[in-house]
């Protein structure tokens, strides 16, 4: 968009074309890049819940003569400005008409990525940013770590996680489909039932009198005994842990790390105002949460059981 009739409202000066301009996402009013970091947000922060015509004081009489600039609507929903009331209280500091910046970025657009669960990562967020540490443990990451990236729209970290259960996974099943005592006695028991593995699982998890064959109970023991390489059982133990553990220290640094990088490439594509704010709630925020937790259900039961 051109901006060189506009004016810049904390330095009062009209913008050309060679000007860095960013513009408030909330009512669309333009700054100079440092002008609007300086002034610790927008300028017309304070007027974003009157019925005041915000463009009044950032164009001029020519412009508006000539029908240059758009007209600009802002609609505010009340409901959203009292949770973020709620959430930020009534600090100077965190007041909603003054969204601290977070990253060089305005704390709103933080606010539209997460989507839900602001009261959780936003604070952290802005911890992260005013001490420059990347330490913040997250339980749920820690527990969950697929199940997390995935309802968090961290795809690259979710095929990293699940890289690692199909390596854990496909190392042991090498060395189980390979053990000869355990062919054999899977044979047997594929030839008595083909559907003995229900008869197994029952007789383990107590539920019901089952008697298992003498068949299930060779397999049973060969498992027992499988001749897995010391290092591959350790690894296998010890590879979940470390990277469960990671996730836990670092998963929420890694998502402000993505936000932030990718506001940014919003803003650089020229997106502002709502379409900025549509973007960022459609291309992040979470996923369905019923999808997640039976990936995080499945997760759980696999890993710890």
């Amino acid at each position: 968009m051109d901006f060189k009739n506009y004016f810049c409202p904390v330095c009062n000066n009209k913008f050309t074309e060679s000007d860095d301009v960013v513009v408030c996402p909330e009512c669309g009013t333009p700054h100079h890049r440092d002008c609007y970091f300086s002034n610790g947000g927008c300028f017309n922060s304070n007027k974003h819940n009157s019925d005041e015509n915000i463009s009044e004081t950032y164009t001029d009489t020519e412009a508006k003569n000539k029908k240059l600039l758009p007209e600009i609507t802002v609609e505010f929903n009340n409901n959203k400005e009292n949770e973020r009331k709620e959430f930020f209280g009534n600090s100077a500091d965190f007041a909603p008409s003054q969204t601290p910046l977070i990253g060089g970025k305005h704390g709103y657009l933080f606010e539209i990525a997460v989507g839900k669960n602001q009261r959780y990562y936003i604070p952290r967020f802005m911890l992260m940013d005013k001490f420059k540490k990347g330490l913040n443990w997250n339980f749920f990451a820690f527990l969950c770590p697929l199940a997390w990236s995935l309802y968090r729209k961290m795809y690259k970290l979710s095929v990293i996680v699940l890289a690692m259960y199909v390596l854990i996974l496909g190392s042991m099943g090498y060395f189980i489909m390979n053990d000869e005592g355990f062919i054999k006695a899977n044979e047997v028991c594929m030839q008595e039932n083909p559907e003995y593995y229900t008869d197994i699982s029952a007789y383990l998890s107590g539920n019901g009198d089952y008697s298992l064959t003498p068949a299930q109970q060779q397999l049973i023991k060969e498992t027992e005994t499988l001749d897995i390489p010391r290092y591959v059982a350790v690894i296998s133990w010890a590879l979940p842990l470390v990277v469960r553990s990671l996730m836990g220290l670092f998963s929420t640094k890694l998502y402000y790390d993505k936000l932030r990088k990718n506001i940014e490439k919003a803003e650089n594509k020229g997106l502002y105002g709502d379409e900025l704010k549509n973007y960022l709630h459609r291309k992040y925020g979470t996923l369905p949460l019923i999808v997640v937790g039976l990936i995080g259900i499945i997760e759980v039961t696999s890993v710890y059981f």
